[in-house]
């Protein structure tokens, strides 16, 4: 069953949240000396909430059934990030980024589409469960820390991470970035870092009674809807 994408153009939250569940967890105090910390879930997963969705219009309406049909059938619900005020920003001085086709395939010149958009990629191989790896910057400013990214992962779809740290850029403008959660699959050099419209693969992790519209004249409704990270394709 084809995973689908969130739409914030009709189904609008007032909140978004995301965070990381089952990573270190502490065992409280110990009878001497300081409690344990564990983690129990090599590397944990993304939990998250769209909340306060304003639903009137009929379109809304249908379209939302339909999505909680497919995501009660056990469909995938691929959610998007809503943080565009802390993605790294367009810089028009550093000239056009390099888009190829979603196969990473090119025209048959070389040639590959132009976009002013801000662009980031993987500079080296990277391999499952990895937490460092190497990010080129090919359009937009300097990562800071704290952005959140996702890969589009052959096996795996679309999956998040977030920024713990960094170092300083290179003359190439790569740097080593360390973040969260561990890396879901393999993946090649050259690999998009989509800092523009990260997303991240989910499933339904609210109970149907939470997130079916409870209707009050004229046919309005506000809706939260709670989502747990999928992993079908283990």
């Amino acid at each position: 069953m084809t995973a689908r994408l969130f739409p914030l153009a009709l189904l609008a939250p007032g909140t978004f949240q995301l965070w990381p569940a089952g990573t270190l967890i502490g065992g409280g105090s110990a009878l001497a000396g300081p409690g344990q910390t564990v983690d129990w879930s090599a590397g944990g997963w993304w939990m998250g909430k769209l909340g306060d969705i304003r639903v009137s219009k009929p379109d809304q309406h249908r379209t939302l059934r339909a999505l909680l049909m497919h995501a009660a059938s056990g469909g995938e619900i691929v959610m998007p990030i809503i943080d565009d005020p802390q993605r790294p920003m367009d810089d028009p001085s550093l000239g056009p980024a390099l888009s190829r086709f979603n196969d990473g395939a090119r025209f048959s010149d070389g040639a590959a589409f132009q976009s002013g958009r801000i662009h980031f990629e993987l500079a080296e191989d990277a391999m499952e469960g990895d937490t460092v790896l190497k990010i080129r910057r090919k359009t937009g400013r300097p990562l800071l820390g704290g952005e959140y990214w996702s890969f589009n992962h052959p096996e795996a779809s679309y999956r998040a991470y977030c920024i713990e740290d960094l170092d300083a850029e290179t003359t190439s403008q790569v740097r080593e970035v360390f973040f969260g959660v561990p890396l879901r699959t393999d993946l090649k050099a050259g690999a998009e870092a989509d800092f523009e419209t990260p997303r991240v693969t989910m499933r339904l992790a609210s109970s149907p009674q939470e997130v079916w519209p409870v209707i009050r004249p004229p046919f309005r409704s506000d809706v939260s809807i709670g989502f747990v990270e999928s992993f079908d394709y283990l």
